[in-house]
């Protein structure tokens, strides 16, 4: 299997005419798969950077490289910047996009998800029903990525009242490290 950083470094060493702002995104990208977040940071941050200083700024396409930081930060349990990143790409794409664009859809999941770690089970709720329902516009019955969102707000339903009665006061959990998580994993939940 082809190294992805690799190759994007090749790409942006060898090839001056490619768009850097995206080559370093996808590096950063690579790295996230990796759980380098620190490294994956710096690369995002070039490719912010390289985005806004070119001309006329590429302020829709900031909102990729924003998204992925606030999720960099969400599986690093930091859940409050997380959600400025999100909210921010949320701003951006709302001005860039119609309101059933898929890629809003994808921050108001990933801002439920924040939102269901911080215990705000009902504003969870409420992300992710506006997220599935541009879903359910958007893709056909059945979609991997409606089944996804649906298994989450069907999780945060049921599991709101649980956790609240039962786990809230056993809500240490592990130091276990999570390198992506959403809800497959309840134990961060619980922190």
């Amino acid at each position: 299997m082809i190294n992805r950083k690799k190759y994007f470094e090749q790409l942006l060493n060898d090839s001056p005419t490619e768009d850097c702002g995206w080559i370093e995104f996808n590096i950063g990208r690579a790295l996230s798969f990796k759980c380098e977040w620190n490294q994956a940071r710096e690369y995002y941050n070039r490719a912010y950077d390289l985005m806004m200083k070119n001309k006329p700024t590429r302020v829709k396409d900031s909102a990729w490289i924003l998204n992925n930081i606030g999720a960099i930060l969400r599986d690093q349990k930091k859940y409050d910047d997380a959600m400025n990143y999100f909210l921010h790409a949320l701003k951006i794409r709302e001005k860039f996009y119609s309101y059933d664009s898929v890629h809003i859809a994808h921050v108001l999941n990933n801002i439920g998800i924040i939102l269901f770690h911080q215990r705000k089970y009902d504003e969870s709720l409420d992300y992710h029903k506006k997220a599935m329902k541009i879903y359910e516009e958007v893709y056909p019955p059945g979609h991997p990525r409606s089944k996804k969102t649906i298994s989450k707000r069907s999780y945060t339903i049921q599991i709101r009242p649980v956790l609240r009665a039962v786990f809230s006061p056993y809500n240490k959990g592990s130091n276990t490290a999570v390198c992506s998580i959403e809800y497959d994993n309840i134990t961060p939940a619980l922190r």
